[in-house]
């Protein structure tokens, strides 16, 4: 896409060279003819391609008017505004679409992988590695140069105060992406899972007996809630996942790194448990899938 011509369909825009921590600036109210819009000319080119991506964001969104929107790097510290963080997401959906990244949010990839497809957005590794965060699968976590904090995709559990992730990593290395290295640690991996026949007990019956073995005495039908509920927002957060072995990945790396269930994880009956509930939502989902639309 070429979002400079893109922008300037929509506003005049002008390119100059200076030294402010500034990327770009949008003026334009609402009794203007056009929008005006001053881009830093000696950024670099992948920044510059963000900002054009940005400032249309704000000529665009049209509530936006009277108002002076600057862009200083779209990935640092503190909580931006309203305004630019609208923009920061229409700049990122524009360059990044979901259309692109739905291919990485059905099964497990390899980061390494993942990253040198989406290099083909020829935007930041900021700035790509965030818009991954919309789709990937949990159990992925990048430290970028540039960034105050790690990426972390969506459903991901990390022990608060976590700061050494090769402890919680099925595998883990450094990945040169657009630029720069990027630490990548993915903490869910697909593996191929034994064939076994399904128990002749319900996946709530399992739950039970793996909650009464591992915490004797405890109020049985309250964890079972708990767990349900973590089991119910880590499968909505992999809605797109449609094998078992990447449901069961994905409920696995859930469970392992909380150290609230621990115990459960030592228990044989959770990790058949966890498997069934894989087995029965990817053949819910198969069956959706299969579903010819409604007329």
């Amino acid at each position: 896409m070429d979002i400079e011509q893109l922008l300037r369909e929509y506003a005049d825009v002008e390119l100059h060279e200076w030294t402010q921590d500034c990327d770009g600036l949008a003026v334009f109210t609402g009794d203007q003819p056009r929008p005006r819009v001053y881009i830093k000319a000696n950024a670099p080119a992948r920044r510059k391609r963000f900002t054009f991506a940005h400032e249309l964001g704000h000529v665009i969104c049209y509530w936006h008017a009277g108002q002076r929107c600057a862009l200083v790097a779209h990935q640092g510290g503190g909580v931006p505004s309203t305004e630019e963080a609208e923009a920061n997401s229409f700049a990122s959906h524009i360059l990044i679409p979901d259309t692109f990244l739905a291919q990485f949010q059905e099964h497990y990839m390899p980061a390494p992988e993942i990253l040198d497809a989406v290099a083909q957005a020829d935007v930041s590794a900021s700035a790509g590695i965030l818009a991954l965060r919309r789709v990937l699968l949990p159990g992925y976590v990048f430290l970028v140069p540039g960034l105050d904090r790690a990426v972390v995709s969506t459903g991901t559990y990390v022990p608060p105060g976590t700061e050494e992730y090769s402890r919680l990593a099925r595998s883990s290395g450094r990945h040169q992406h657009q630029g720069v290295w990027v630490k990548w640690y993915q903490l869910s991996v697909s593996e191929p899972l034994p064939v076994a026949p399904r128990a002749p007990v319900t996946t709530t019956e399992m739950l039970r007996r793996a909650l009464t073995e591992a915490r004797p005495g405890q109020d049985v039908p309250t964890l079972m809630k708990q767990v349900n509920g973590v089991v119910g927002g880590t499968l909505t957060r992999a809605r797109a996942a449609s094998s078992c072995e990447a449901i069961f990945a994905a409920l696995e790396q859930r469970f392992r790194n909380d150290p609230l269930y621990e115990d459960l994880m030592n228990i044989g009956e959770f990790h058949h448990y966890l498997r069934q509930k894989a087995a029965d939502v990817a053949q819910k989902r198969v069956l959706r899938s299969e579903r010819p639309p409604k007329a």
